[in-house]
């Protein structure tokens, strides 16, 4: 991804025309007061010499067949005008290929743009895609049996998963959804959890959840490793076994914030690889399913972003 420098530079009109996919999601963001106009974003981006072929994200949409076919085209420059969700689900189909991604955040959290310090002012984040440097992100990899998911940002195990589908729906405006995120809260137990780190440490004990983080901040702006953490080639395994569940609510709802190693967690590790095996089902957040027997994340890191 292109990340900001510290360099202010001053617009340029002597760089060469570019052709971008423009991947523009109108729903991110829902609880906004204005609405994001696509053609205001094609028009700044047209003034920094930027020739968007744009696509707008619809709900069933095949993302990884838009991308595959932009590949096929000749695009070498994605950019994402919308919420973490849409960019990590373009960011999956571009793993492993030499193709660069651009962000314009436009969601409700932006926790990859926040990570990466792009800022989520359009013309701003739009300038970072002509004046800012390019790096390479590591991806995260969550397997379960034949099933391979790249992740970006983070995955988690238990609790959180359980409620992830209605908690969205909230954060999005759909304050229906409140009394299944109270009812799943209520009915779901603590889990006995073997983790094998690295293919070295083992942990056995029960717990909620556990989160695994590629990205520094996740949720509500929660910053769960070091900034450079998208760099490192290690994920950042948080687990949560000493809270009960009212605390671990009580601990989200507080908002964003650095999270707190002494009284939240109560193991974290770094490391490369993990495996996990639960004594009963589990739902993961990325994987979308449940899952009965061992998951394996991993971390590799190389991929060329803007």
């Amino acid at each position: 991804m292109e990340i900001p420098t510290n360099d202010k530079k001053p617009f340029s009109t002597k760089k060469h025309r570019m052709r971008a996919k423009l991947i523009f999601n109108p729903s991110a963001g829902a609880t906004r007061t204005s609405p994001i106009e696509i053609v205001d974003v094609i028009h700044e981006m047209q003034a920094w010499k930027l020739v968007p072929e744009a696509y707008l994200v619809e709900p069933g949409c095949d993302l990884p067949g838009v991308v595959q076919d932009a590949l096929a085209q000749g695009f070498r420059m994605f950019v994402v005008c919308g919420g973490d969700g849409t960019i990590s689900a373009v960011a999956r189909s571009l793993a492993g290929t030499r193709a660069t991604l651009g962000i314009i955040p436009i969601g409700t959290q932006n926790n990859i743009a926040l990570s990466l310090n792009i800022p989520n002012d359009i013309p701003a984040a739009i300038a970072i895609l002509r004046n800012g440097r390019r790096i390479k992100v590591d991806i995260g990899m969550a397997a379960y049996g034949n099933i391979k998911t790249p992740f970006l940002e983070a995955c988690t195990v238990g609790l959180i998963s359980t409620l992830y589908p209605s908690a969205d729906d909230i954060q999005h405006g759909n304050l229906a959804q409140i009394g299944d995120f109270l009812a799943t809260l209520a009915a779901s137990p603590p889990a006995e959890i073997h983790l094998l780190l690295d293919n070295k440490q083992e942990i056995h004990d029960r717990g909620h959840v556990v989160l695994v983080s590629n990205m520094p901040y996740i949720g509500f702006h929660y910053q769960v490793g070091s900034i450079a953490s998208f760099q490192d080639g290690l994920l950042d395994v948080l687990f949560f076994a000493d809270l009960n569940k009212l605390e671990l609510l009580g601990y989200v709802l507080q908002g964003g914030g650095k999270v707190s190693r002494k009284t939240h967690v109560s193991s974290t590790f770094m490391c490369a690889e993990w495996t996990l095996t639960p004594t009963r089902p589990c739902r993961s957040w990325q994987m979308g399913a449940r899952w009965e027997k061992a998951w394996c994340v991993s971390k590799y890191g190389g991929m060329p972003w803007q």
